[in-house]
């Protein structure tokens, strides 16, 4: 489960984390059936001021940067608002 919204908040985890996080799990040795659950959503503030499309594109985009199309099975998106 990575990119979860206390993580971001609390810990200050930015996209690029993320992204180091997405293929360290993706080229895991020893588990190569090992699946990713991203996170991605607004905070309130974003949703108020209209920037949830904008916010979870941006997130989804830097989250999968360089992940190699065969990989893509593994990835599910879970949004959280």
């Amino acid at each position: 489960l990575l990119g979860h919204s206390e993580r971001r908040s609390i810990y200050g985890e930015t996209e690029a984390d993320i992204n180091a996080k997405v293929h360290l799990c993706l080229g895991c040795e020893g588990h190569p059936n090992l699946g990713v659950i991203l996170c991605v959503g607004e905070t309130e503030e974003e949703y108020d001021a209209g920037l949830l499309r904008s916010i979870v594109d941006v997130q989804i985009n830097k989250g999968l940067a360089d992940v190699n199309q065969r990989d893509l099975g593994r990835i599910v998106i879970a949004y959280e608002p």
